[in-house]
Formats: structure tokens, C-alpha cells, sequence
């Protein structure tokens, strides 16, 4: 069958797969809520409505403590050795759905994997956590997968193990009935060597996920999958339709040589321009807002509207990241920012 006119080949398969399935993967609920409307009305219909999660990550702080901000080598080491220890805040886990739902009246949620090392083989565990979304009218929609190795490695042996790393995740999702993992592609290695090794554990990866029925997402997150043409090829190349995109808003300093400690930037406008046709979903990273509730770092309306042009249909997911602020408060700011300026 070939695709339709305006549709490239890979959105035409992915549509394919998905399409009947959108209703199985909307997640525990059917993403209502008796509190604030988290979609936004668009009654002219000419955009899809907005609809928003939030990313686990942005309530770190009330889970971990203060054990990943004071050592992080200390936090890994626990993380791969005695994983509870790592969880020192005040807010269980187990207890983010329904805390989510009761704060921010957000009506789906992107698990964090790190927040649950000390639970992979519990499926009690997992089958409460899911009972916990669906009574607190929460979808499931992803969970992001990090510690457990570079797909994009230029040793096999790395490379292997780290894909075995991640299919317990991809179950783990399936039990939660989660609609997508996300993942990174850091590796080690020249630009085209690192796109090669990481075309090929993510391939896999996504047929693996595509089994579960679930989606492998590519985030923009350092390395090279911050340099936005870097991470088009990566799509282009696996032209598959169970990998797809997570969108950082603000993850665009990138480098061939390391994951984090880079100053070479892409614009990030022009990134989210390249990456939204790929994207899976979005994550709206914030850190500081003015008198007026705007963003002060990036232009978050500007997003929105390469967002809508696009005819963008996935979750944007609320990460406040704001050192100086109350996350409660930013987490609010960033939900208000977005339904004020879709």
C-alpha cells in the first residue's frame, strides 16, 4: 500500500500500526478530569488538542532527596548495588500518579526507570502502580529509561548487553500499559560510527517494543542526539515505524566526544523545526518565569506553534527544571504557560 499524499512512507506505516490500537494505548484512563481541564479547547479544530503530562523527573527532589543533587556517584553506585537507598524524599514512588492528579490535575504521567531499580522483578509492584493510574484517572503514557547503557557504543559486547538492559523495561511498560519507553542513543565514537551502532540497538529495540505494542522513543539528550541532523538521520535511516521521537525542547548542546560537557549548541528553534515531523512526544523543559508567567529562557509559544503547524498530536510533558524555584510552583507556571498559549 503506498502512502498518501502529504504523508511520508514512515508516518504512513506508523499510522498503519498504531491507528487501531490508539484507544488500547491511551493508558489507564480515559484522560478526564474532575479538576483543571489539562486540554486545551480548540474548537475551530484545525490543530489537535493539546494534552499534557507531566515527566516524573520534574518532582526528583521529593523522591530522591538529596541523594542524586550531593553525589552523584554515590546515587549510580547505590543505584546498581542497594537501588533503595536512593530513594530519600518524601514522596513514595508508588504515590506519583495520584499525587499528580491531586496537585496539578494533569491527567497522564512519563515515569523516570531510576525511581524504580529496587522493583524490576516485583510484578505485584507493577500491578499495583498500574490500578493506582486507573483509579486516579492517570494515563500511563511513557517511561523514560536511563543507567542502563549506551546504545550507540562502539564496543558489541557494550552494545548488546546494553540493549538486553533495556527489553525489561519494555515489559515493564507493557505491564503498566504504558504507550511508549523512551531512551538515549549516547555512544562512543566518530559521528558515523555512533549513528551505525546506534541504528542498530535501537532497531532492535523497536522490535522488540513493537511487539509489546509499545513505541521506542530517540530523546534529544546529549551527545549527538543533540545535534538535530544527527538524530534526523538516525529516524531516516531505521525508517521504522515503533521509533519515533521524544522532544526536548531545550536539549540541543551536543558533541561527538561527550554526553554533557559541551558548549557547542544547535538552535534549538531550528531543532524542533527538523525533529517535530519524527516526534513521538514532547518534553517542555522551564526553568525561571517573569511577572507575566513567561519562560524567560525559551520562547515556549514559538514551540508551540512549529507544534501545531506540524499537526502534532502527542503529549506535552511538563519538566520544570528551575534550581532557584518551587517545583510544585514551576511545575503550575508551566502547565498555565501551555494552556494559555496554545
Amino acid at each position: 500500500m503506498s502512502a498518501p499524499k502529504g504523508f511520508t512512507r514512515r508516518q504512513f506505516n506508523s499510522a498503519l500500526l498504531y491507528g487501531s490500537a490508539a484507544l488500547a494505548l491511551s493508558g489507564c484512563s480515559d484522560n478526564t478530569s474532575a479538576g483543571l481541564d489539562t486540554t486545551a479547547d480548540t474548537a475551530s479544530a484545525t490543530y489537535p488538542p493539546l494534552k499534557l503530562s507531566l515527566a516524573q523527573w520534574a518532582l526528583q527532589t521529593a523522591q530522591f532527596g538529596s541523594t542524586f543533587n550531593d553525589n552523584y556517584e554515590q546515587w549510580q553506585m547505590w543505584l546498581k548495588t542497594d537501588p533503595a537507598k536512593v530513594l530519600q524524599g518524601e514522596l513514595s514512588p508508588m504515590l506519583f500518579p495520584e499525587y499528580v492528579q491531586q496537585t496539578f490535575a494533569i491527567d497522564a504521567v512519563d515515569f523516570v526507570n531510576t525511581f524504580y531499580f529496587d522493583q524490576v522483578s516485583n510484578d505485584a509492584y507493577w500491578a499495583e502502580l498500574r490500578q493506582r493510574c486507573s483509579d486516579n484517572n492517570i494515563v500511563a503514557n511513557n517511561i523514560m529509561l536511563d543507567q542502563e547503557g549506551y546504545l550507540g557504543h562502539n564496543n558489541a559486547a557494550e552494545r548488546l548487553q546494553a540493549v538486553e538492559n533495556h527489553k525489561k523495561w519494555i515489559d515493564i511498560a507493557a505491564k503498566l500499559n504504558c504507550a511508549s519507553v523512551r531512551v538515549n542513543a549516547h555512544g562512543i565514537g566518530d559521528w558515523n560510527s555512533q549513528l551505525e551502532s546506534a541504528l542498530e540497538s535501537c532497531t532492535a529495540l523497536a522490535d522488540y517494543a513493537k511487539a509489546n505494542n509499545i513505541v521506542l522513543l530517540v530523546e534529544n539528550h546529549g551527545g549527538l542526539s543533540s545535534n538535530a541532523d544527527w538524530l534526523v538521520a538516525l529516524m531516516e535511516q531505521a525508517n521504522h515505524p515503533a521509533l519515533q521521537v521524544f522532544l526536548d525542547y531545550d536539549n540541543f548542546k551536543w558533541s561527538e566526544t561527550e554526553i554533557w560537557q559541551t558548549e557547542q549548541v544547535y538552535d534549538r528553534y531550528e531543532g524542533v523545526e527538523k525533529l517535530m515531523p519524527y516526534t513521538h512526544s514532547v518534553s517542555v523543559k522551564t526553568y525561571e518565569f517573569d511577572e507575566a508567567g513567561n519562560e524567560t529562557t525559551i520562547d515556549v509559544p514559538r514551540m508551540l506553534e512549529i507544534a501545531k503547524r506540524n499537526n502534532f498530536a502527542g503529549y506535552h510533558s511538563v519538566e520544570f527544571e528551575g534550581h532557584k524555584g518551587d517545583p510544585v510552583t514551576g511545575i503550575k507556571q508551566t502547565r498555565d504557560l501551555l494552556l494559555r498559549a496554545y
